[in-house]
């Protein structure tokens, strides 16, 4: 079996060999990759070209390599083996060699109402997977069981929600704890690697309650595996429309494109309940803390909104001037100003189906839309990249100045102010 069916993806070969649009388009739909792309121009060379220290530099770029390959690459192994075992555990599949495992992919919005509902997508989606027959040998097995098929599914997609979380968080917490062991075993010094030319080692502050490292690794599990058994039930219950009705209404946004690629939703709340909070505890003072925080923070924003704000905005300005149809506005005309900013982009491979829109909108929209993608795209590396990290260094900085004025600390390479008078006074 090649590589491409172990990981139960169903991407086409030709889906790159097509054009600048389909290779746009191709990336918008799978998070896995823009998302991607964004960390490694966003985050990875930018963050390590703003770094105080070389020190510094190479914990960024040695963090970064790690969230490429934890967050990015090692879904596209563990998602498949997750979906096996739990629509196997269920008894949903029985036969993994064909395309019966290709239920995990129907949309969870046909999970969101009764029996019929779900019929009615399974059916839907059958062709589109080219798994007729397969999803109809499933639909057999439980004729008259229906509401219990529902059921089942829904709990298999609890449980790789689940592991996906608690497994993602486990990775993204161990990535700090790597890079500054590392550090300090090349360098035989504590603390935060980008004040190593700002403080002496002797004035390196502890981090009060951190201090135990054993208590440290322990938050750092806590914050990795608690928020994925809390989230997964909480989707879950909001999918089955007990709670939480937005969930019911914007399940689609819960999916897994090709049952691999997280959506932009599940990324998002994977990073602000695992990802982020798993970093904390393994802070070696509080500059670090203060900086980790403030760095993860912005990051979160510009990753999941400033694309959003960008694109958004100019492709408003594209509709409302050269006659495209890149916002997805539901035909809403009236909608006020912060109404429409809540309107996304359309889907680039749903655009050729829109309706009563002319040949030549259709191609212009094609065209500019993909485009704008990567003004968007690249516009919000540059912000992410060098920005964030120069007002960050900024802030680090002085808060060291202060710290240092206020304990009477001797500031390294500082030129005092009798020695500034006499060098300006020579000139």
């Amino acid at each position: 079996m090649d590589y491409q069916s172990r990981l139960n993806i169903t991407y086409k070969p030709q889906t790159f060999r097509g054009s600048f649009y389909n290779a746009t388009a191709f990336i918008q739909s799978h998070t896995l990759l823009n998302r991607g792309l964004t960390n490694i121009g966003g985050c990875a060379i930018p963050h390590a070209i703003m770094s105080n220290t070389k020190e510094e530099a190479l914990e960024r770029i040695g963090m970064s390599a790690l969230t490429v390959s934890f967050a990015f690459i090692m879904p596209l192994f563990l998602l498949p083996k997750y979906n096996r075992y739990f629509l196997s555990k269920n008894g949903i599949v029985k036969n993994f060699q064909n395309n019966e495992k290709k239920i995990i992919q129907v949309s969870k919005e046909y999970l969101t109402g009764d029996a019929v509902k779900m019929i009615d997508g399974i059916k839907k989606s059958a062709k589109q997977f080219n798994a007729e027959k397969d999803f109809e040998n499933i639909l057999s097995r439980f004729k008259g069981r229906e509401e219990e098929l529902r059921k089942k599914l829904l709990k298999a997609h609890e449980g790789i929600l689940r592991s996906d979380f608690m497994s993602t968080g486990l990775l993204m917490g161990s990535i700090p704890w790597i890079a500054t062991e590392i550090t300090e075993l090349k360098t035989g010094r504590k603390g935060f690697s980008a004040t190593f030319d700002m403080l002496e080692e002797k004035n390196v502050p502890k981090q009060g309650n951190h201090k135990d490292k054993l208590n440290r690794i322990i938050g750092t599990l806590l914050f990795a595996l608690i928020p994925g058994v809390i989230i997964s039930k909480v989707v879950t219950s909001g999918l089955n429309g007990k709670s939480l009705n937005f969930i019911k209404k914007n399940a689609e946004n819960f999916n897994y494109t090709s049952g691999v690629s997280m959506s932009k939703t599940v990324n998002a709340l994977k990073w602000a309940f695992t990802g982020f909070l798993a970093k904390l505890p393994s802070s070696r003072d509080k500059y670090e803390l203060r900086d980790r925080a403030a760095r993860e923070g912005g990051t979160f924003i510009m990753f999941f909104g400033g694309d959003f704000l960008i694109n958004n905005t100019l492709g408003r300005l594209s509709d409302r001037y050269l006659g495209t149809k890149i916002m997805k506005t539901d035909g809403d005309k009236n909608a006020g100003f912060f109404k429409k900013f809540t309107y996304p982009i359309r889907n680039f491979r749903k655009i050729d189906g829109m309706k009563n829109v002319s040949t030549d909108v259709i191609k212009k929209t094609k065209n500019i839309g993909a485009f704008l993608y990567w003004v968007s795209l690249i516009s919000n590396m540059a912000i992410l990249g060098f920005t964030l990290p120069h007002f960050l260094n900024k802030m680090l900085k002085n808060s060291i100045e202060k710290d240092k004025l206020k304990n009477h600390l001797p500031i390294k390479n500082q030129i005092s102010f009798e020695g500034w008078i006499n060098k300006k006074r020579s000139l």
